[in-house]
């Protein structure tokens, strides 16, 4: 594989509506009457361009960025479960957080509690064009943040309520990420 490509990104086009009224984008099929939404209402009101840009693999240089440092880890993480085993819910919370808990002790290699507050599982599936009525989502194709700094005081307050032993206590955010397609086996 080359060391730099070249590839399309959708990135959120700056319009003046978005001074208004927050980007927004609907997963639910809000076409459904249970949602009673009224004609008006919009799955997105999100306007998106296609943008190049040149990605550079990092695989040839992934022993080089360490967390501590550059924000982000790239860890040799086999797992115990197969491809077809991420579909089995208790199977993941059961074994695959485990092997999650037990990675990033390891990375930090100190003592630490590690709570795990959720997973998305997504699959490409290109007959499938809207993120409805299937056991998992679709890859993102913009550009885009997985948490803005509201979004993690919401997700730690949200841990704190079932951990207040918690509460004024250091906590680190972190985000593991499996590589598209079978993970290595152990």
């Amino acid at each position: 594989m080359a060391d730099f490509f070249k590839s399309s990104i959708l990135y959120l086009d700056r319009l003046e509506k978005y001074k208004q009224e927050k980007p927004y984008e609907i997963i639910l099929d809000i076409s459904d009457p249970a949602f009673a939404t009224g004609p008006e209402a919009a799955q997105t009101n999100m306007e998106d361009s296609p943008h190049e840009v040149t990605i550079q693999n990092a695989r040839r240089k992934k022993d080089d960025f360490k967390i501590g440092i550059h924000g982000f880890q790239f860890a040799h993480f086999p797992s115990s479960l197969r491809d077809k085993d991420f579909d089995n819910l208790k199977l993941v919370e059961s074994v695959y957080y485990t092997e999650v808990q037990d990675l990033v002790k390891s990375l930090f290699g100190k003592p630490m509690q590690i709570f795990i507050v959720n997973h998305q599982r997504r699959k490409r599936n290109a007959g499938i064009t809207e993120n409805v009525d299937i056991p998992y989502r679709q890859p993102v194709p913009t550009a885009h943040a997985d948490y803005s700094p509201n979004g993690a005081k919401a997700c730690v307050a949200e841990l704190l309520k079932s951990n207040p032993e918690l509460s004024g206590q250091y906590i680190e955010m972190i985000k593991q990420v499996a590589p598209p397609g079978p993970l290595p086996a152990r």
